[in-house]
């Protein structure tokens, strides 16, 4: 890591460590809300399409056993690592803000964050040699799984798009847009590794020391593959996914012509691979 070249190779190992702790601690924030949605939405499949209904089910079920598998990943880090780290948003707390907003905003978020998830896998997680095995392994099945989601998700939202008003659809791209806003500053989590760090590394850094240790985790926080993720069509599926956008609005998906419109073919393949066994 360039931007601590003023730390140890074992300090700078030890802070990728905390920041892997915290990596796992986000997703485990976002799950909670996900899920809640999604057992929402089966609502409207209880008596009609029952494919649509397993479907939704099992993508609940899915997010359940993620929200176990970070709270596991948390237990594991806490044993080995000294007191003191802080996640200090709730999950609870979380859900219950982004859930206040319309249906349209919550799905066009869910769809947004399912598709970071794949990009910054692919771009930061499945290159690096120097990652724990386990670390890889997790994220790699939480990668497959949540690609099946971002299907689920974008039919879901594509769903909810014909159902609303112009009116309620310009109201929702504003919910959206601070829903994005609010994730950016869960993002900001990074800068409590920085403090965690500098009480645990075993030595005093000087206070100029602690703002370029700051300066830099927020550098390398993943915010960018965050907002990158909306320009990202190449691990959405043609045959069952489809691209929509707010009528009027520009949120950073593609231009929408007559009615929904095809997402760009999948290049990579990758997100259609069957689901190998294990978590």
């Amino acid at each position: 890591m360039k931007e601590f070249a003023f730390l140890s190779d074992g300090e700078q190992r030890y802070l990728s460590q905390i920041q892997g702790r915290t990596y796992a601690n986000i997703f485990g924030l976002v799950e909670r809300y996900i899920n809640a949605k999604v057992l929402e939405l089966s609502q409207d499949h209880w008596f009609g399409d029952q494919t649509a209904l397993e479907a939704l089910v099992r993508f609940s079920d899915e997010e359940l056993k993620h929200q176990e598998l970070f709270r596991r990943i948390e237990k594991l880090a806490a044993e080995g690592m000294p007191p003191g780290y802080r996640v200090i948003p709730q999950p609870d707390a979380v859900a219950q803000a982004v859930l206040s907003k319309s249906t349209w905003a919550v799905l066009a978020l869910t769809l947004h964050i399912e598709l970071f998830t794949q990009l910054h896998y692919r771009q930061s997680i499945e290159p690096d040699e120097n990652l724990s095995p386990l670390f890889k392994d997790v994220f790699l099945f939480h990668w497959k799984e949540e690609s099946q989601h971002a299907i689920l998700d974008e039919l879901e939202w594509v769903r909810s798009d014909r159902k609303i008003s112009t009116e309620a659809r310009d109201k929702a791209v504003n919910e959206f847009i601070e829903l994005v806003v609010a994730v950016d500053g869960i993002l900001q989590l990074p800068a409590e590794d920085s403090r965690y760090f500098a009480e645990n590394c075993g030595r005093q850094l000087s206070a100029d020391k602690r703002k370029e240790l700051e300066a830099g985790v927020l550098l390398l926080r993943p915010a960018p593959a965050f907002h990158q993720s909306a320009d990202e069509p190449d691990h959405r599926c043609t045959d069952r996914a489809y691209s929509v956008r707010a009528r009027d609005a520009d949120v950073g998906f593609e231009p929408r012509e007559r009615g929904l419109k095809p997402a760009t073919t999948c290049t990579t393949k990758r997100c259609c691979e069957p689901r190998s066994r294990g978590l």
